[in-house]
């Protein structure tokens, strides 16, 4: 079981799960996290503590469409 990381904010993440989210499961239900779609690591208490939902994440951490264009360019 991943442990949160504390210092999550001073790092830029969005949340203490954020760098291990990709490896939890998909299953859903009361343990999908609202903003990554993965079950969260911490729970479903941790779930209803954090309250976030995808349309907290800051604009900035979205990939425009510049950013896109060149990423496929370098394939």
């Amino acid at each position: 079981m991943p442990k949160p990381m504390k210092d999550y904010q001073k790092r830029g993440l969005f949340c203490e799960y954020e760098y291990c989210i990709e490896e939890q499961p998909l299953v859903g239900g009361e343990l999908r996290c609202p903003v990554w779609g993965h079950d969260c690591p911490g729970g479903v208490a941790k779930i209803e503590i954090c309250g976030k939902e995808i349309s907290d994440i800051p604009e900035e951490r979205f990939a425009t469409d510049e950013q896109i264009k060149k990423w496929k360019e370098e394939l």
